[in-house]
């Protein structure tokens, strides 16, 4: 008897929209080598619009499916921006797996969803919250990886927002099961959950009406862990508690 896996349709199936690091490495490597010095001045939405847009158009389907025709299963959830440096996006992904000698298969928005004009996206996303693609690739995935840069806080956009708190409620969020990477350049900033920006008004209501779904006690549990999110990795922070913590005991 087929196992569950064979009978998912990766067409439709955004469990299935992952591309492996070593997809992930190459077209990082072809991009340098087609930019040159330029390449570090690209953001993920210069790649989106000059790169994966075209690549979608020519084989009809999102980069992920084009180099996995049999789709492949999502092992880990990337969250993250599009303003985001991509040099800096893929060197944060090379830090948070250097440790793993088998990488995980990932699903990253850009590249696992079909990258066309705003109907073409709408398509995708324009559905609620729990069948979007997002939720979908995270209830399969066995790792949250949040990419932070140096350039906009994630958690000042809205689906960064709204997938922590998806990846809260599947326990995604603690423990070996999180990877947090990217400069802590944020991790000042005491932003709410609610004061997320986003680029479509109707995605906005949608997004502030699951948001607001939740109960009080839940939202201040979102924005306490964005804030350990924002801060991870800051050993200012860490030093300024801990001597604050010892001067209290005193």
């Amino acid at each position: 008897m087929p196992s569950a896996s064979t009978l998912r349709d990766p067409a439709t199936d955004p469990s299935m929209w992952a591309i492996s690091y070593k997809q992930l490495e190459d077209f990082a490597k072809e991009l340098k080598k087609k930019w040159g010095g330029a390449y570090s001045l690209l953001t993920m939405r210069d790649i989106v619009a000059m790169e994966i847009r075209p690549h979608c158009a020519k084989h009809r389907c999102s980069y992920a499916l084009s180099k996995n025709p049999q789709g492949r299963r999502v092992a880990a959830f990337v969250t993250h921006c599009w303003d985001e440096s991509f040099e800096q996006f893929f060197l944060a992904i090379q830090s948070m797996t250097g440790h793993m000698q088998s990488k995980p298969d990932m699903f990253i928005c850009s590249f696992s969803l079909l990258q066309g004009d705003a109907a073409t996206v709408a398509a995708q996303v324009d559905v609620s919250i729990d069948a979007s693609p997002f939720v979908s690739a995270l209830k399969q995935a066995d790792l949250f990886m949040a990419v932070r840069n140096s350039v906009v806080d994630i958690y000042s956009r809205g689906w960064c927002i709204v997938e922590i708190i998806t990846a809260m409620q599947l326990g995604l969020v603690g423990g070996h099961r999180t990877l947090i990477g990217g400069p802590d350049t944020f991790a000042s900033s005491s932003g709410s959950c609610f004061d997320f920006r986003c680029y479509d008004k109707r995605d906005r209501i949608k997004l502030l009406r699951y948001i607001l779904d939740r109960s009080e006690d839940d939202i201040d549990k979102v924005d306490s862990m964005i804030s350990e999110f924002r801060s991870f990795g800051d050993d200012s922070r860490r030093m300024a508690a801990e001597a604050a913590a010892a001067e209290a005991a005193a």
